[in-house]
């Protein structure tokens, strides 16, 4: 991911107070520079202040290593990190079933 990328998670980044779960999903980010992996912690950081749960979709080794490195998994259960977008949805929906 480059710069860039970090101003679209900024603007994704004000809608989270509308969702109960919030999925990032970093299965095809091979590579994360600084600028973006504090973008990403900074929403993850705001879901927590926010009370939601967090999911995620595992990135590359080397984006999952910069993440580990900024406590990223520090403030989301490790077991929220999926291989997959429909584990990660489908573990979402069985952690907050729909309202009857």
């Amino acid at each position: 991911m480059i710069f860039g990328g970090s101003k679209a998670i900024a603007r994704e980044h004000r809608a989270i107070a509308r969702y109960q779960s919030v999925l990032v999903d970093l299965s095809d980010v091979p590579h994360m520079d600084t600028t973006v992996s504090l973008a990403i912690e900074n929403v993850i950081k705001e879901a927590v202040e926010l009370n939601r749960d967090i999911y995620m979709v595992r990135p590359g080794d080397q984006a999952f290593n910069t993440l580990e490195k900024l406590g990223v998994f520090e403030l989301m259960p490790l077991a929220h990190v999926q291989d997959t977008r429909l584990e990660a949805l489908k573990l979402a929906l069985a952690n907050n079933p729909k309202p009857a």
